[in-house]
């Protein structure tokens, strides 16, 4: 159960982040040595160690560490439950309160709480240890054999400290069974637990609040709770007049569940969460979301930013959400390999992003305590999504691993015991593979669409490390780079008996040195891994429907060395004119428009329509223009149409070499909690406003203000832009930020910070 964090009522719920004490140690034995020195004080998320974003030994992160913290318990608690929550630990968690050991979590994808009520001493001062094993872990997935993405360290998710009954709402599942335009039937369960020495007898009731905020509520059966004691609820109830979750309206519900005692006659506990009515199907060639049908067309993400590693807060993980749904314009998207942040979800749920997500692992299947931990991460992730109104379909198979029929019957079984609404699907890289599943997830690196092996089918991966393009690759290969996805996208929209299928992947992303491109970087991505797009991720966002956005981009840098030609011969004599081999060479825009009308230094080549004969299948088309070679450079204006009326311009000129640079700040105000960031992107761009997208110089970055600079200082310009993170600090204030190079005219940016309103302990 995903609830709201944090929540004061009759539950209270406190963020945990704050005034950590943090550092890194040889290994255990050192917990029985502590002393003051060598501490720093930290707020989560926390990354064990910042790293630079390419270039650096895969030890920088593998080592143990120790977080401590100490909190009181106000007197007015005592008799409460008191509950201590961690989103993600990377990778081994051993914590410890008043200095006893309270649990060991092993896996650092997902989460786990414990409860402290017996550790805690009310109205003193505690302290909360936690022993984190952040080296190399063979028996727990995804490790065990060689893993193509880094795990990095620390306690990189947030934590919570939790005050609740003795008797209390312990896990809510609930599912949209039946949905008319009258009437949505909500089955599910809830569980109540006793934590007290006698029996109880309790009522639960479930408020549902809309949007607009009408309340229905329904009364669940009185329930006799044993001492020591868990009871489940069965739940079945009619919504009149349902508001649906849909890709383009993804309404949610804001559902309370209340319990009360029966012999206090008082509430006791009570939870929040957001719920989406929908039903999901599947047929051979789409996926049904309330009945309609959905082509999957999406991409895959991995987690990680630069130099923060996994620890990106909230403010991150809901930007990624909104890259992917808008600048991107996907209407799924795989976590892949592993349970993702609660935020990311929530932010999926909000804006209408379908999600499947999977079990950690990669390639390896371990022994049997091995696979013993992949089925104890399985449950932890269905028990703590699968509210989620995102999530269509869990992945219940180690990725790209081989068949083993008994691991995966059991995990199959398991996924549809905690679940039994959702698809399962698990993600292989042979056709002739055993299929136990709902839908058989394949990654096709065929470079095309090979036939189905079986229906319904979803490709899960293509292109990737098949054609991985830098940033600061060569045009024609940038070109090439999107053109395939454009034509294998192409392929699945006019397969009848595919689903769907996601690209790998969205970012690029930190590897291992035997894998990517020899600086510990998958070059994979259709954006860069600070999430600047590539030409293929300017490709993804022509796809959206114009009423969204219109979209004109070009897919050139106007520079001589654009178009990919290597023979030139001699056409005429005569004037001495040497022309390539082909003579002509593409110049493309993607765009969402009818037409595209592109003048070149003042000559307009007329308008052109789609490239509807090699893209049928495409929503909209690639445009291509032909161009002689040695004439790409110059001044370019680009008019889209649509039904016949000029809708949006862009303008192109050839860089002439780097002359400012531009800062471009996600968020312009950031919460003063020690841990809320936003990215800072820089810009080398020329004296007409160009980005030179060959640009290598060296940036330095001068912050002031209540706020710190997350990134490499200085840092050198890839592909013309760079990026760093701002964080701010828990002081309210401005930040200013001043870039400059040698040779340049600076430029500079100012955030502000805000006190945070959210309790927090």
């Amino acid at each position: 159960m995903h609830t709201k964090r944090p929540y004061i009522s009759h539950r209270e719920i406190y963020r945990f982040d704050r005034q950590w004490n943090y550092k890194k140690i040889d290994n255990e034995h050192e917990l029985e040595m502590q002393d003051d020195h060598g501490w720093e004080e930290i707020t989560l998320p926390h990354s064990n160690v910042l790293l630079p974003h390419s270039d650096f030994p895969v030890e920088r992160y593998q080592f143990h560490s120790i977080y401590k913290k100490q909190f009181t318990i106000d007197p007015n608690k005592a008799g409460q439950r008191i509950r201590l929550h961690f989103d993600g630990a990377m990778t081994v968690a051993k914590v410890y309160v008043n200095q006893q050991k309270v649990g060991v979590h092993e896996g650092g994808y997902t989460s786990f709480t414990f409860d402290i009520t017996d550790y805690v001493r009310i109205g003193n001062t505690n302290e909360v240890l936690v022993y984190l094993d952040s080296t190399p872990q063979k028996g727990i997935p995804p490790e065990g054999n060689e893993v193509d993405y880094l795990l990095f360290g620390g306690i990189y998710r947030s934590a919570f400290l939790e005050f609740v009954s003795p008797l209390y709402v312990d896990d809510i599942y609930l599912y949209t069974e039946n949905l008319t335009d009258k009437i949505a039937t909500i089955k599910g369960k809830v569980a109540l637990r006793n934590a007290g020495e006698k029996s109880r007898s309790a009522v639960v009731s479930l408020q549902f609040m809309a949007k607009n905020g009408d309340v229905q509520q329904f009364l669940l059966p009185e329930q006799t709770v044993p001492a020591k004691g868990l009871v489940t609820v069965e739940v079945q109830l009619e919504l009149e007049d349902p508001k649906r979750w849909s890709l383009g309206d993804p309404h949610l519900y804001q559902v309370k569940a209340i319990l009360q005692s029966m012999d206090s006659h008082l509430a006791e506990d009570d939870v929040e969460f957001n719920f989406g009515i929908r039903t999901i199907s599947v047929q051979a060639g789409f996926l049904e979301v309330n009945g309609d049908p959905v082509k999957l067309l999406g991409l895959n993400r991995h987690q990680m930013f630069p130099y923060i590693g996994n620890a990106a807060p909230w403010r991150l993980q809901r930007k990624d959400a909104e890259t992917l749904k808008y600048e991107l314009g996907v209407n799924y998207v795989r976590t892949s390999h592993y349970p993702q942040d609660p935020a990311f979800l929530d932010a999926c749920d909000e804006l209408g992003l379908l999600v499947f997500t999977e079990l950690p692992g990669w390639q390896h299947i371990g022994d049997e305590a091995w696979q013993l931990v992949a089925l104890q991460h399985l449950e932890e992730l269905i028990r703590r999504d699968r509210n989620h109104a995102s999530i269509f379909m869990w992945g219940v198979r180690i990725n790209e691993s081989p068949d083993d029929q008994d691991f995966y019957q059991k995990s199959n079984e398991l996924a549809r015991s905690l679940d039994p609404h959702r698809l399962t699907g698990g993600v292989r890289n042979f056709r002739d593979s055993e299929w136990l599943e709902d839908v058989f997830t394949y990654n096709d690196f065929s470079m095309g669409v090979l036939p189905t092996a079986n229906a319904p089918q979803l490709v899960t991966e293509f292109a990737g490390h098949m054609y991985p393009a830098k940033p600061y690759d060569e045009e024609y290969r940038l070109l090439k780079h999107a053109l395939y996805h454009a034509s294998i996208l192409n392929e699945v929209r006019g397969r009848e008996d595919i689903i769907g299928a996601s690209g790998w992947c969205a970012f690029d992303y930190n590897t291992h040195s035997n894998f990517g491109s020899g600086s510990n970087v998958c070059f994979h991505g259709v954006m860069d891994m600070f999430r600047v797009p590539k030409f293929a991720g300017l490709f993804y966002k022509s796809q959206r429907s114009p009423d969204e956005e219109v979209v004109l981009e070009f897919a050139t840098y106007a520079v001589h060395g654009s178009p990919e030609h290597t023979e030139i011969i001699v056409q005429d004599e005569e004037n001495k004119e040497f022309y390539p081999r082909n003579f002509a060479a593409p110049l493309y825009l993607f765009s969402n428009c009818d037409e595209v009308e592109l003048i070149v230094n003042g000559a307009t080549l007329g308008k052109c329509q789609p490239l509807r004969d090699e893209f049928p299948h495409l929503s909209h088309p690639p445009f291509r223009f032909e161009q002689r070679p040695y004439k790409f450079v110059g001044d370019y204006l680009a008019l889209g149409y649509l039904n016949g009326e000029k809708v949006i311009e862009k303008t192109l000129q050839t860089p002439q070499g780097l002359s400012q640079l531009k800062l471009v700040v996600d968020h312009d105000a950031l919460i003063a909690d020690g841990a809320d960031m936003t990215r800072l992107s820089v810009y080398g761009l020329d004296h007409n406003g160009t980005i030179t997208p060959y640009a290598t110089r060296t940036i330095q970055f001068e912050i002031t203000g209540p706020g710190m600079l997350i990134g490499e200082n200085p840092v050198a310009l890839e592909g013309g832009r760079i990026a760093v993170f701002v964080k701010a600090t828990q002081e309210p204030g401005i930040i200013s930020v001043l870039a400059h190079a040698s040779g340049t005219e600076g430029d500079s940016v100012t955030i502000e910070t805000r006190p945070s309103v959210e309790p927090a302990m």
